[in-house]
This record gives structure tokens, sequence and C-alpha cells, in this order.
């Protein structure tokens, strides 16, 4: 009996080092196909290379707003894939006129180093520097986010707030609250919001937001349930509004007109 409870407690001891130091690979689940936009359904978007503070060099997409003043939304993935995948969903965006940017991530499609909470708000704020080089300013800045990406569209959100210079308006596909109350949900047997070094802390962040809010979330994600959705989306601020979709779950939202929604939230916020 006692060897039986030594070998559990081994085996749940490893488990959790196991989880401590390879979080990043459960995290983050990179695509690395890398594709151009002429092969997708939004041939017209520009591959561009941005720099980042701490020396990685990222290929993003971008294609200018149709008419001058436009506003561009600047859309963050989730954690898997690329950001060819995400095609169809700027789609509706572009041909409503609104610019756009498929933010590259470190270590997705070919772009060199790891990705990391704080290399991802870097790769961001490379982007942001390229729209200021070509005149944009934060006030035509929409904001979207995906699942893990609503971490860094709000963290950067909140930073342009304390700068002073708001966005236009944020958007987010899926939200949670902090990555350590994801971990608590999918591991609740370990004390998982003490093991996460990415911490994503979304919570920490959204009240310092006072831009418009959408937030879309599936009742039915098991992903990202959608309490933590909820719970985000009651501590910010107004004007907000939530799109919660009853038969939804984490990657089908655009099947039940969530595009449709974001055009008609940003019709009812914005100057378009």
């Amino acid at each position: 009996m006692i060897q039986l409870v030594a070998t559990l407690v081994a085996g749940y001891i490893a488990f959790i080092l196991f989880l401590y130091f390879f979080q990043r690979r459960l995290i983050y689940n990179p695509g690395h196909e890398v594709v151009s936009p002429s092969n997708t359904v939004t041939p017209n978007m520009d591959i561009v290379t941005t720099n980042t503070v701490d020396g990685v060099e990222l290929k993003s997409w971008y294609q200018d707003p149709k008419s001058s003043g436009a506003q561009t939304i600047i859309y963050f993935q989730g954690n898997a894939g690329t950001i060819a995948d995400r095609d169809e969903k700027i789609k509706a965006y572009l041909e409503a006129g609104f610019g756009g940017c498929l933010v590259g991530y470190r270590g997705f499609a070919g772009n060199a180093g790891n990705p990391s909470e704080h290399g991802l708000y870097n790769d961001g704020r490379s982007i942001l520097n390229f729209l200021r080089e070509r005149n944009q300013k934060s006030s035509n800045w929409i904001f979207y986010g995906e699942s893990l990406g609503t971490g860094v569209a709000t963290h950067l959100a909140a930073e342009l707030a304390e700068l002073k210079q708001p966005i236009a308006a944020l958007i987010l596909e899926a939200p949670y609250t902090s990555m350590g109350d994801v971990a608590a949900q999918h591991y609740p047997y370990i004390p998982s919001r003490k093991l996460v070094r990415e911490k994503f802390s979304s919570l920490e962040k959204i009240h310092k937001i006072d831009t418009p809010l959408l937030v879309i979330h599936g009742e039915l994600d098991s992903v990202i349930k959608i309490d933590l959705g909820k719970r985000l989306f009651a501590l910010a601020k107004e004007p907000k509004k939530a799109f919660w979709v009853p038969a939804a779950h984490h990657n089908d939202l655009y099947s039940f007109g969530a595009s449709q929604v974001v055009l008609t939230f940003l019709e009812e916020h914005l100057s378009v």
C-alpha cells in the first residue's frame, strides 16, 4: 500500500513538473506552412516585414482600407495554425472596405523565434509601429482577438489606453479572464494558477479600456468555457455588446453569423 501511494505521489509530482516546464508546448501549437496571400481568398493582401524590439523578423499580411480615413482591423490569431487559416474571416471585413492586418507571430508560419506571452506582445507592437509609419493613428485601429489572441489584443488595447491613445474598437472572440483560469478548468486537480507562467491576465486589464467592446462566445465551447468570457465581459466598461451563441463551440462561431454581428456592431459604434 505504501509503495502504491509513493508511486502515485511520484507520478503526480512528475506530471506537475511536466506541465510547469513544458507548458509553452501545451499553450502554443503553431502551424509552420508558409502560404502566400495569392493562394487564399484574400489575394490582394501584401506580405509585410516588421522587426520587433527584441530582434525578431516577422512576416504579416496587410491590405489598405478602401478609402482614406477608414479603419483597419488588426487581427490577433489563436494558438494554432497560421494567419493563412484566417483568410475567410478577414475577407468579409476587407470587402466591407476596412483595412486588414493579419499579425504574424514568432514561431508561426516560417517566422523566427519561439512564441511566449511577452514575445507576442512585442510582435503586436511591431505591427502597430508599421501602421504608424503609414500615418495611421490608433483612433483608426480595430483590434480583433481570437481565443489566445484575445489576451494579446486586450493587453495592447489597455497599453494604448494608458498612453491616452485609445483604439476605435475591441472585438474578442472566445476570450478568457487569464491563462491560469483556463488551465484550472482543464486541470482542476492540480494548482494550475500557480504553475502558469504565461499569464495573459486580461481580467486585470479590461477595466482600463473604454473603447466600444464586442465579445463573441459559443455556449458549447469546451476549450475556453463561456463563463470566462462572461466574467470578462461583466467587468468591461460600456459601451459593450455580447453575442452569446447557444449552439456554437470554439471554432465555429462564423457558421452562426459572427461576421455580420461584427459588421453591425462597427456600423453602430463607428463612423464607417
